[in-house]
């Protein structure tokens, strides 16, 4: 199923995984340009709960990203992984002082 979100994303339903990190709940996700694509083993995606960064496997269920995932990627790639998980972590933090 796909769904709009906010008139922006396209959320496909994934199998229900949890992260490796924080057990937050995973199933769906969206492709960061807005694009209708479906994940595929090897893209790279983010926990929206802890920011962990974060990999499908051939099954589409996640695992944490390991150093040697990283040895191919462009430099401009790198400091694009560390602006969005530190967007998520900012986010999370005025949600939370939000509810407070």
């Amino acid at each position: 199923m796909t769904t709009r979100f906010g008139g922006q994303f396209n959320i496909k339903d994934m199998p229900e995984d949890k992260c490796p990190v924080c057990g937050y709940k995973i199933n769906a996700a969206s492709d960061i340009n807005g694009n209708n694509k479906v994940p595929e083993p090897d893209d790279i995606t983010f926990c929206l709960k802890c920011a962990a960064i974060l990999v499908f496997k051939d099954d589409l269920y996640v695992r944490h990203m390991k150093p040697d995932d990283l040895i191919d990627v462009s430099f401009d790639f790198l400091v694009f992984l560390i602006e969005t998980k530190n967007q998520i972590i900012q986010f999370n933090q005025k949600y939370r002082a939000a509810r407070n």
